[in-house]
């Protein structure tokens, strides 16, 4: 683990961590180029005010450039409908849109239509001086509880925890706080959530400072914030009007899947085939890790060439004439002295560093990171994924890993590796998802995958990763 992560993953929350000091809103006035929020401190950051759903603010404050446009973590077509804004007193302007009626202001935004009025307190989180983030908390009743952040192995309810919301490799962990696939949406059931569209980590602090408050803080800049009113159902309806509905799962995809760490060989797999069929067992799809050349289960990284040794030309589709489907895996890592890490590494479509240093993921420094942030990138991985499955004949692909994008690392559209931790995981998916659209019909993918962040629903579906084979 990369020193960055370890000191994100042991800080105190933001409510108790003494490196941050929280410069609040003091005003929010209408001027002649837009609204403008001024903290306590004297510092003016422009603001924007849309409802893009019924029952959903959008606030966009500061510097939001760094943010991608458009975004892999929302749908496509989000609308831009600003809200009705007016000036009610020299501090405070109110907001008015479908479903929404708010004010802000000093101490932050007030949301009306709910059970009880709910004050949500922003402010800068600032350090030395310098913007470094944003806060934004609010009031819990005694009775709410708190969903949300993603993937949890310590059940659904979240009153009381901090969440640190990065990706991590969790090496088969169970029962600790640590996820494969952060979501920064949080709501309750006091009729409200948040969603901080960022591909960096957020934390959340859900009740454990204080009993009464939810405090979520932002990285960066600029903070692009979705606030949603409405029950469970509307809530959830909302979250994904703004990031997109679920993809489509194929009929066979419901069916029996067979795998282990991993078949090593054709042959091994018809003995498999034949086991399930002297069973009288149904068998729909049988997934494949080891179909590359190399060690794979030793280098965890994706050559992209076939070992036809022990997979000769034509087994998955007499699989397929025996009415068995068959999944590959790959990851989005390449390793270097493979034609697929070579050529990568020397056409420029891996992360490195400011210096311009290859950089490693952080847990096996060996292994390059395809930078999907590179439409050329995505072009090489999108020719890679459609052939494999026009010459193999495959059907689905397993994209495993993508949580441990080095800290250190610069994008090709000039982030960092810690903005972009969260966001790579949908970026990767989405290309695997898009190639196959190119060979298979849309109602016909099936994909199964480990990390991700919000619309990563888009591209099903997602497992709990390597947890432990234990009855608990």
């Amino acid at each position: 683990m990369d020193d960055r992560t370890r000191a994100y993953l042991g800080a105190p929350s933001p409510l108790l961590d003494p490196a941050y000091q929280v410069d609040p809103w003091a005003s929010a006035e209408l001027t002649a180029t837009g609204l403008v929020l001024r903290t306590a401190g004297g510092l003016d950051f422009p603001c924007t005010a849309s409802v893009p759903v019924e029952g959903v603010l959008r606030l966009r404050i500061g510097d939001t450039s760094r943010l991608p446009d458009p975004s892999p973590m929302l749908a496509r077509d989000v609308p831009e409908t600003a809200a009705e804004v007016r000036q009610t007193s020299p501090t405070t302007v109110s907001l008015h849109g479908s479903g929404v009626t708010a004010s802000l202001g000093p101490g932050g935004l007030t949301m009306a239509g709910l059970e009880q009025p709910t004050v949500f307190s922003s402010g800068q989180l600032m350090q030395a001086d310098a913007v470094v983030g944003f806060l934004h908390a609010a009031a819990l009743p005694a009775q709410a509880r708190v969903y949300g952040g993603g993937e949890s192995f310590q059940g659904p309810d979240l009153r009381g925890r901090v969440r640190r919301g990065v990706n991590l490799e969790c090496h088969g962990a169970a029962g600790l706080d640590a996820s494969y696939l952060s979501v920064p949406f949080y709501w309750t059931d006091a009729g409200w959530g948040v969603f901080a569209h960022t591909g960096a980590p957020v934390t959340a602090d859900l009740g454990a400072t204080h009993a009464d408050v939810a405090a979520v803080a932002v990285p960066g800049a600029g903070l692009d914030l979705f606030v949603l009113r409405g029950d469970a159902p509307a809530l959830l309806r909302r979250y994904l009007a703004v990031t997109g509905l679920p993809g489509r799962f194929p009929e066979w995809g419901f069916g029996v899947w067979t795998s282990r760490c991993s078949y090593l060989s054709a042959e091994e797999i018809d003995d498999v085939v034949r086991h399930y069929e002297a069973a009288d067992c149904p068998l729909d799809v049988v997934h494949v890790d080891a179909w590359v050349k190399g060690n794979v289960i030793k280098d965890l990284t994706c050559s992209w060439e076939i070992d036809r040794d022990r997979f000769p030309e034509g087994w998955a589709r007499r699989l397929l004439d025996r009415g068995v489907r068959t999944s590959l895996w790959h990851n989005s890592f390449v390793l270097e002295g493979t034609a697929a890490g070579d050529e990568l590494a020397s056409t420029g479509l891996v992360l490195r560093d400011e210096a311009g240093t290859i950089v490693g993921t952080n847990d096996m420094p060996e292994r390059m990171v395809i930078d999907f942030t590179d439409d050329k990138a995505v072009a090489w991985w999108h020719d890679k994924v459609v052939t494999t499955v026009q010459d193999e004949g495959n059907v689905s692909f397993k994209p495993d890993f993508a949580e441990e994008v080095p800290p250190s690392a610069l994008s090709a559209d000039g982030r960092t590796g810690w903005e972009i931790r969260n966001e790579y995981a949908v970026r990767y998916q989405r290309a695997t998802h898009d190639a196959l659209r190119e060979v298979l019909a849309d109602d016909e993918i099936a994909m199964f995958c480990r990390s991700g962040t919000a619309g990563a629903q888009r591209y099903p579906c997602h497992w709990v990763g390597d947890t432990p084979s234990t009855w608990s």
